[in-house]
């Protein structure tokens, strides 16, 4: 069963109990890794799409994981990646 993919909030150097955002889509386990960008403002996931199929490379507004900014399959020539 996947997942979305959720963030805390920091503050004073504290976690929260619960996430402050998620993603609008589940990951399939073993889920994603992320990786910001540079300037901190976009958060990538590339997620598997099981078995040999080929993954997909998300990118989401960091300070709010529920807008996906891009995805590999809007554009047809990244298409999925393999």
């Amino acid at each position: 069963m996947g997942q979305a993919r959720s963030t805390p909030t920091i503050t004073n150097a504290k976690l929260p109990a619960a996430a402050t955002a998620q993603t609008s889509i589940s990951f399939a386990y073993p889920g994603t890794v992320p990786a910001m960008s540079a300037n901190g403002n976009i958060e990538w996931h590339r997620a598997g799409r099981g078995g040999r199929k080929p993954g997909v490379l998300h990118a989401y507004e960091a300070n709010n994981l529920a807008t996906e900014l891009f995805n590999s399959t809007q554009i047809a020539v990244f298409g999925p990646l393999h």
